[in-house]
């Protein structure tokens, strides 16, 4: 790990706090204010350009033109191939698969989950929040106050029952009784097959796969990216944010306050007890007593 303010011209794997500029190969997390021009497999926290290929999160206010999957929080422009969920205020010019939260553009082919106050011009396919216009095809989750000219293929945004077939997300307080492919925002019960994200407050006994946002149960098979406040019993794989404990495997990284007590494979923030075999970063305050590959930053 390299704390901040550092510039980085070979390859890196670890975690680079801050204000940190990578021109190489960069496998773990950076944390905020970081410009990248090569490969960046993991987290970047925030105002962070990206112009290579990226495989992770970043957080917020970064720029994209190359490939991204992961996360990218909010405030964020994508130009290239963007794989993974960013959070709001994001245009996207390329090819977005994942999760892009509300206020965001999209032009090209979108996968994952766009929050609120998005128009999209191409392929969407994931989940939009509410308020967004959609004109070609959607496959996701469009959470509410949303108009639709073409084929969707995602979610309803709350105050939804569902007795079919769903693909996509439904943002919360929505029953699903049939087969679910997307997100379900928050306060949604699963009974058969989901795959995506459910956003907090829901409980899963089926299989999902995709993005839980917090408070929630999950007792079959989660791929994907639970927030917080969230149980997993079964096989995680994808990223869950923080104050989630995790019984099963877990792929992906959980931001802070997480224990794990499987298999972990990504980044946890901090504040994260690990129990298991952990292969990235754990930012610190986390204690761990099994296989840790990678980097925890202190306490």
């Amino acid at each position: 790990m390299r704390a901040h303010h550092e510039p980085l011209e070979g390859t890196y794997t670890g975690m680079r706090a801050h204000h940190e500029l990578l021109e190489g190969t960069h496998t773990g997390m950076r944390a905020h204010h970081e410009l990248f021009e090569g490969t960046y497999t993991g987290m970047r926290a925030h105002h962070e350009p990206l112009e290579g290929t990226y495989t992770g999160m970043r957080a917020h206010h970064e720029l994209l033109e190359g490939t991204y999957t992961g996360m990218r929080a909010h405030h964020e422009p994508n130009e290239g191939t963007y794989t993974g969920m960013r959070a709001h205020h994001e245009p996207l010019e390329g090819t977005y698969t994942g999760m892009r939260a509300h206020h965001e553009l999209l032009e090209g082919t979108y996968t994952g989950m766009r929050a609120h106050h998005e128009p999209n011009e191409g392929t969407y396919t994931g989940m939009r929040a509410h308020h967004e216009l959609l004109e070609g095809t959607h496959t996701g989750m469009r959470a509410h106050y949303e108009l639709f000219e073409g084929t969707y293929t995602g979610m309803r945004a709350h105050h939804e029952p569902l007795e079919g077939t769903y693909t996509g997300m439904r943002a919360h307080h929505e029953l699903l009784e049939g087969t679910y492919t997307g997100m379900r925002a928050h306060h949604e019960p699963n009974e058969g097959t989901y795959t995506g994200m459910r956003a907090h407050h829901k409980p899963n006994e089926g299989t999902y796969t995709g993005m839980r946002v917090h408070h929630e149960l999950l007792k079959g098979i989660y791929t994907g990216m639970r927030a917080h406040h969230e149980l997993l019993e079964g096989t995680y794989t994808g990223m869950r944010a923080h104050h989630e404990p995790n019984e099963g495997t877990y792929t992906g990284i959980r931001a802070h306050h997480e224990p794990l007590e499987g298999t972990y494979t990504g980044m946890r923030a901090h504040h994260e007890p690990l129990e298991g075999t952990y292969t990235g970063m754990r930012a610190h305050h986390e204690p761990n007593e099994g296989t840790y590959t990678g980097m925890r930053v202190h306490h």
